[in-house]
């Protein structure tokens, strides 16, 4: 069966249009199908174009005449169509003119000279009308066209096969390939400077071309378009497609593609695109308008700011703790409970976090869950001790006027699926980065999905360090036969993918065969360019030496004129970052630095991003510099850790970095002040020659 793109009609097609899709798919494998989506302004292009074997091209534009309409026509019984009287003479020229306009525009962009023609053939089909009667109106036609007719009415799969393959006599070259189908999938195109692989520097960027997106991200991008009918909708289970894959295989990018193209194909829908922290949505928002511009119909929101969105200014708690203000409260409760005090505070402080994530709201619901994906067993005892601790940490949070932000997702859970907040409706809603978001969450997403809805998905589980191993369907989505795996990563040059997978696969071992996971083959490896830049490992004498160092690469880079957000600093705390700024600020000036977790909106003309290591996911630049990289290592050496404990810190640790490596599209420093750091950091003899 060929591919088509996309996989089924998408808008509003003719029957005539529908039937004939159905033939196309049936052509075999080596066929690649193009169906058009809604025409671009002032721009038109035929219904199909058809690729076999990646080197014969066809254009084909679909007639909706009627197999009497022809004959009526080839009768020469003059019947009149609007201010046109149909006769063999004008029957498809419509059509014809269609194929003769696009390829012209196609002739121009190539720059063949007058009279050389692209050597692709052209159809005029016509899915309702015989193949004999066609060729009865051909010999009544008196001029002569380089577009053939071909009647589709009772034409099989095989038939229609050989006919192609007859016609295909003049091989297209590989640029032609590449110019047809930008002009007809425009939505397939990417701004200039667009990769992070693109030359950083300001006065280099003028001067690259257009890039497409691949096949695979293509049909991800466009599966499924159409919304359902409400009444069909309610038959089965929300509609959600799932699209994971290796770092920079462009996850992200087919988000935003798919959100456009779901507000050009449904005039009026309302979207919403979710993220679980800011840094990432104010990145997705910054590329969508540089596709698109401004659509009023999307909604681009962190998840809890959604749900700040839809509390009523009463339900919105006064006082949200995090980080060590929780992990205090844990360390004052613990000691009351001496059957967890082989646990410590992180550990207890996680599943006290999961059980309001996992919507266990009841002592016995806790004491027969599965516990799925929680790697450290607790026994009966000990969950009967962990629901007492976690009833006395509400309770401790209650008396001081406070709670977490997992009690707010609860308190938003408790509103919206079982009390009567109204939750807006929306007929698309799209998650990136949606390994992060819990099972309590994806529940609230979709009440909030109107029938006949879509619920789209991007998530990459090698990065998985907060909400973590979790299945979809635990978390009440069905993605079975419905998700998409991209292997080959577009962001990272060759050197960067084959140290940070190199340094994964060093940590964790075995875990690197498991399905969920997604790291690069040796062969994508090879497939990404190489910049002859390897990562730098740049060890300093204390914290402090740290910082200078960096501040002295950054006013280096800077002088050399690098375009904006062209490097990105990622680092594990928070007021670490904001010295940095600080002193970015002050050396370079105010359009140096911003701290993106401070930003609704990030300012495009600024030269560095700011953000935390839990925050970096989804961003991307040429240059990335990661610091706090000693404190992850120094947690697992922790002597108080089971060796559970550990080994879950481990892989958490690794998957965060590894996910902070691979944010580098072309330059890679890692800046660490202890020697063993630096140890664990730097690839071993030999591994690195033997991964590429």
């Amino acid at each position: 069966m060929a591919r088509v793109i996309p996989n089924e009609p998408a808008g509003s097609v003719t029957p005539a249009v529908a039937r004939f899709f159905r033939l196309v798919r049936g052509l075999p494998d080596d066929f690649t199908a193009w169906f058009a989506l809604a025409q671009a302004e002032q721009e038109t292009r035929p219904h199909f174009f058809v690729v076999w074997q990646e080197r014969y091209g066809f254009l084909m534009q679909v007639a909706e005449t009627s197999q009497q309409l022809a004959e009526t026509a080839l009768q020469e019984d003059f019947l009149t169509m609007g201010d046109e009287t149909l006769t063999a003479e004008s029957l498809g020229r419509a059509e014809s003119d269609v194929l003769e306009t696009f390829a012209k525009r196609v002739q121009d962009t190539l720059g063949l000279a007058p009279g050389v023609r692209v050597p692709i053939r052209r159809f005029v089909v016509f899915p309702n009308v015989a193949q004999n009667t066609i060729d009865e109106i051909v010999l009544h036609r008196s001029e002569a066209t380089q577009t053939t007719f071909l009647g589709c009415h009772q034409l099989g799969e095989r038939a229609f096969t050989e006919r192609l393959r007859q016609a295909a006599v003049d091989a297209m070259p590989e640029l032609s390939l590449t110019v047809i189908r930008k002009h007809f999938a425009p939505e397939t195109r990417l701004p200039r400077g667009f990769s992070p692989l693109a030359p950083p520097e300001r006065n280099v960027e003028a001067s690259l071309t257009e890039c497409l997106i691949d096949y695979d991200q293509e049909a991800v991008a466009k599966a499924d378009l159409n919304l359902s009918p409400e009444g069909e909708a309610l038959l089965e289970d929300v509609k959600a497609r799932l699209v994971t894959g290796v770092a920079g295989s462009g996850k992200s990018l087919i988000l935003i593609i798919r959100a456009l193209l779901m507000a050009r194909l449904h005039a009026g829908a309302r979207l919403l695109v979710l993220t679980h922290n800011r840094p990432l949505n104010g990145e997705l928002r910054q590329r969508f308008r540089q596709l698109a511009g401004h659509w009023p119909s999307f909604e681009w929101m962190t998840y809890f700011q959604w749900v700040r969105h839809c509390l009523p200014d009463d339900q919105w708690p006064d006082r949200i703790l995090s980080g060590r203000a929780l992990e205090e409260l844990i360390r004052r409760l613990h000691p009351r409970h001496p059957r967890l005090l082989v646990f410590n505070v992180p550990f207890l402080l996680d599943e006290l976090t999961w059980i309001k994530d996992h919507r266990l709201h009841e002592r016995r619901a806790y004491l027969e869950s599965r516990r799925q994906g929680r790697e450290v067993p607790l026994s009966g005892g000990q969950r009967e001790a962990v629901w007492d601790l976690f009833r006395e940490f509400q309770q401790a949070l209650e008396s001081e006027g406070a709670t977490d932000w997992s009690g707010v997702a609860m308190r938003f859970w408790k509103q919206a699926i079982q009390g009567a907040l109204p939750l807006p409706r929306y007929d698309g809603i799209f998650v990136d980065e949606a390994q992060f978001f819990a099972p309590a969450w994806f529940d609230c997403v979709k009440a909030a999905l109107r029938p006949g809805g879509q619920l789209f998905l991007c998530a990459d589980p090698t990065q998985g360090f907060l909400r973590r191993r979790q299945s979809w369907l635990a978390s009440g989505i069905d993605v079975r036969g419905r998700s998409v795996k991209l292997g080959q990563s577009y962001r990272n040059s060759r050197e960067i993918l084959t140290f940070a997978s190199a340094f994964y696969r060093r940590r964790l071992g075995n875990e690197t065969q498991e399905e969920a996971v997604n790291l690069p083959s040796l062969d994508q490896i090879a497939e990404a360019p190489t910049v002859g830049q390897f990562p730098l490992v740049m060890r300093c004498g204390s914290p402090q030496d740290m910082e200078t160092r960096l501040m002295n690469e950054i006013v280096e880079l800077a002088g050399r004129g690098l375009r904006p957000g062209a490097i990105l600093v990622l680092h594990r705390t928070f007021p670490a970052l904001e010295s940095i700024h600080d002193r970015l600020i002050k050396v370079l000036g105010e359009k140096a630095s911003q701290k993106l977790q401070d930003c609704r909106r990030p300012d495009p003309d600024t030269l560095v991003g700011l953000t935390t290591l839990n925050a970096g996911t989804g961003l991307e630049a040429p240059i990335v510099f990661v610091l706090g990289i000693d404190d992850l290592f120094e947690k697992e050496g922790d002597p108080s850790l089971s060796e559970e404990e550990r080994h879950g810190l481990v892989r958490d640790h690794t998957r965060q970095l590894y996910m902070a490596m691979t944010r580098a599209a072309q330059r890679l420093v890692l800046l660490c002040h202890r020697a063993a750091t630096a140890e664990v950091l730097e690839p071993q003899k030999g591994e690195i020659e033997n991964s590429q």
